[in-house]
């Protein structure tokens, strides 16, 4: 809603008839909020394909790393989208509640942006541990331990690891434990 006053002290006001009639500052934060949004989607998606226990085509180890890397970036951004949308906001929330020239209603910092901020720390988090369980599964399976053979000895064939018990007089013919 747009308002304006008159010299003789009358108060017109209007709404706003389309999105693109919405100050600059708001339609870039909900323009951030739905690309993160959309983003949030897309990574979700990419890192359930990422997982090591679905299967879906034909990939390998090193290809689901890859992909579960991607979803862990996707996550990242949508943190990050969501975190300057959520305080550019409240910043001019802050500074038009503080602005003596300006007079009538004022708006406080709301439950919205806590929330906002809230999931911007998680999706950062968790995209963080996602990025970093990629790389250092991706590290670990190019380590030197993977990469010994162990070689049958032609040597020990005639030993035998296991011995049979000796057979005992009992009316029992097995034992079972």
């Amino acid at each position: 809603m747009s308002c304006a006053a008159t010299s003789l002290g009358s108060v017109q006001c209007s709404k706003f008839k389309t999105v693109l009639g919405l100050p600059a500052h708001l339609q870039t934060c909900r323009a951030l909020m739905i690309l993160s949004l959309m983003g949030g989607l897309a990574a979700i998606i990419v890192s359930v394909l990422g997982l090591k226990c679905t299967k879906i085509g034909r990939t390998s180890e090193h290809a689901k790393d890859q992909i579960a890397l991607s979803g862990g970036i996707l996550f990242i951004l949508s943190g990050l989208f969501t975190l300057i949308a959520v305080s550019w906001y409240a910043a001019r929330v802050i500074h038009d509640f503080y602005d003596p020239l300006r007079g009538g209603v004022r708006f406080e910092l709301g439950t919205g942006l806590y929330l906002g901020w809230a999931a911007s720390c998680l999706a950062l988090l968790g995209g963080s541990m996602l990025c970093c369980s990629c790389r250092k599964s991706s590290s670990s399976s190019s380590s030197p331990a993977r990469q010994f053979s162990y070689n049958f000895s032609t040597t020990s064939r005639g030993q035998s690891i296991y011995r049979a018990a000796p057979a005992s007089d009992s009316s029992f013919s097995k034992a079972y434990v």
